[in-house]
């Protein structure tokens, strides 16, 4: 009597779209569009995007950089497409969003979406300062990459003054540093010391830095302990702190630095020529060899600097791969060494992820891993088994999401035009698997992507708590959205309310052909069952192709609905899951086929339903006979 027999696979890993199908580790898709690996284990809808500001910013072309400091959002953008004069500094204050309710009168399909109640608005910051620090327009036409470091607190020992004897007179500013006359050490000036003297008892700054706001009820602590630090390739670097943006004399001619990087306490500055500036330690200002600060040079066009573990800066060039030790120490005892001769980095693309250096090279999406060896790493390609979905684009840039344990880096449809309404961007999103194996999946979206942040942000009119990552993504045509926020896709060209604006989106995994380790046997399929988490309602097509896609094997597709009281599944209707809410749920699909294998695709379109997560895929089915 044949015997009923049950397979469970989780469901974890990437995409795979090179590796033959009874060659795939089990869990791994073999298309997960629009789906994330789940950093414990599984696979996640996507969350929708939304405009940060109902209409474009400001100015003209694409929005060049986007950064978040002391939980205000900054941006720059030219003042014209055509013929810019400047760029200018923005101010956002994002639009408030409330969740659609029956209670507040919105319409049954506006329910769950978050409908746009108060505008924003952009303010223009114009205390821009030269490296004279007198008034000045940042020329147009760069593209923006930040740092944030504090430079304020951490200067200690020494024996000489970057500004001589202390003076009781001086009103100190951030980042300045003095020496206390008696005792010899250095000692950094706090924003709110401006008119206090030192503690003649205890050497040293009596009076904290009041900036840094601490809640101990949640144990919160919001502000920044440092300043932000950019470089555009079109001006020199800056240094930002809140209220004025003021330039850095780097010494060199030009004076245009296109990459940034704080280690060892140190600014560094990288020219395309392949020059690194090195600030004197403390003093991103000080680029004087007579304190210390310093330069190397490489043999190829500089494209990224990261800082890495073990107090190594990584820089790329764009064929090759350096290793920068010593930097926090005297710069006569540091060394260059060159790791990689034949890989490098496109610019934008290097960042760290949890002790990972990850960045997309001509290879692919490298790692940087860390050895046993101190300060050593070795080159690990991780794109190989996706990069067929990345034939035709060209990577962006790239940020790492803490909060979801990720890192992204954004492609361009070369298919379309720049700036075209139609264009789309391609997101790989990388995660950390359980802090071990990273999992690759991708995600489309229609929006033609130029700059981006992720950072820290705390904002209650958002529907936030405590303090969370947000992603930002600045778009050609001068849009800000803010990513992983709703269940929907946004269209700002549609003629509407912003209700109608909200566009529904696809998500599918296709699960590759799997034989349940019996190639040669057929089987009669009876029932899937699916492990699901969603918070509310969801409602999934499935198919199920049988024999490596057969004609004689019909393709099965079904629905089981699943009462969110309670009820029992039927058959009577067919084409979808559906299931309720905020519980685990197994659901049952009615299968039936005959085949050696089969391969699952189960499929979503909607722009209400929040996102779900697949975590395992369980098979009933008995043997039958031996296929010859």
């Amino acid at each position: 009597m044949p015997q009923n027999r049950l397979k469970t696979y989780a469901l974890s890993g990437g995409e795979d779209l090179v590796t033959p199908d009874l060659e795939m580790p089990d869990g791994m898709t073999r298309l997960a569009f629009n789906m994330e690996q789940n950093y414990n284990t599984g696979y996640t809808r996507i969350n929708g995007y939304r405009p940060v500001l109902a209409a474009a910013l400001p100015g003209g072309g694409p929005i060049r950089g986007i950064f978040i400091f002391d939980n205000v959002i900054y941006i720059f953008r030219d003042d014209a497409e055509v013929s810019p004069t400047k760029c200018q500094l923005w101010l956002i204050q994002p639009d408030t969003y409330r969740i659609g309710s029956e209670a507040d009168g919105d319409a049954p399909e506006a329910w769950g979406l978050n409908i746009l109640d108060v505008a924003g608005s952009a303010t223009e910051q114009t205390i821009i300062k030269d490296v004279a620090d007198a008034d000045i327009l940042l020329e147009p036409g760069g593209f923006y990459e930040f740092t944030l470091h504090n430079f304020k607190a951490s200067a200690r020992g020494g024996t000489g003054a970057y500004l001589g004897v202390w003076d009781s007179s001086t009103k100190y500013v951030i980042g300045q540093q003095v020496t206390y006359p008696d005792a010899g050490p250095l000692y950094v000036a706090l924003q709110d010391n401006k008119n206090k003297q030192p503690d003649t008892q205890t050497s040293h700054w009596s009076v904290k830095d009041d900036s840094i706001s601490v809640d101990y009820g949640s144990h919160n602590i919001s502000g920044n302990s440092g300043n932000i630090y950019g470089v555009d390739g079109k001006n020199p670097a800056f240094e930002f702190d809140g209220t004025t943006l003021k330039q850095i004399d780097s010494s060199y001619t030009p004076n245009v630095p296109h990459h940034i990087e704080a280690n060892g306490n140190r600014l560094a500055l990288g020219f395309r020529e392949g020059e690194v500036a090195m600030s004197a330690v403390g003093d991103p200002f000080n680029f004087d060899p007579v304190f210390g600060a310093g330069s190397i040079g490489t043999t190829d066009w500089l494209t990224a600097m990261m800082a890495g573990p073990d107090g190594v800066m990584y820089i790329f060039c764009k064929d090759k791969t350096y290793l920068y030790k010593g930097m926090g120490g005297p710069l006569e005892e540091s060394q260059l060494v060159k790791h990689n001769k034949n890989v490098g980095a496109y610019p934008y693309t290097a960042k760290m992820l949890a002790g990972h250096g990850l960045f997309y090279d001509t290879w692919g999406l490298t790692e940087l891993e860390v050895t046993e060896v101190y300060g050593d790493v070795i080159t690990n390609s991780i794109s190989t088994n996706i990069q067929q979905a990345l034939v035709g684009t060209q990577p962006n840039v790239a940020d790492t999401y803490s909060d979801k344990a990720q890192y992204r880096i954004w492609f361009k449809d070369q298919t379309s035009a720049i700036g075209a309404s139609a264009a789309t961007s391609t997101c790989l999103i990388v995660t950390l698997i359980q802090g071990e194996k990273m999992g690759i999946t991708h995600a489309r979206y229609p929006l033609d992507v130029y700059s981006m942040c992720i950072d820290e942000y705390r904002a209650d009119s958002w529907n936030l708590s405590g303090n969370v990552d947000i992603h930002l993504v600045g778009t050609y045509d001068g849009y800000l959205y803010q990513m992983d926020v709703g269940n929907s896709f946004y269209d700002p060209g549609i003629v509407g309310t912003e209700l109608e604006k909200q566009i529904a989106y696809t998500s599918y995994i296709t699960l590759p052909y799997n034989s349940l380790g019996s190639p040669h046997k057929v089987k009669k399929f009876k029932k899937m069952m699916v492990n699901i988490e969603s918070e509310g309602f969801c409602d999934l097509d499935y198919a199920v192709d049988f024999s490596f896609g057969a004609r004689y094997q019909p393709k099965e597709t079904g629905t089981d609905q699943l009462d969110p009281t309670g009820g029992r599944w039927n058959i009577s209707n067919w084409s979808g899951f559906y299931w309720g809410v905020g519980i685990t749920n197994y659901l049952e699909g009615y299968i039936n086929g005959h085949a050696e294998n089969l391969a699952v695709t189960i499929t979503n379109t909607s722009r209400t339903e929040y996102p779900y997560t697949l975590k395992d895929i369980s098979y009933v089915y008995e043997f039958l006979r031996v296929e010859h």
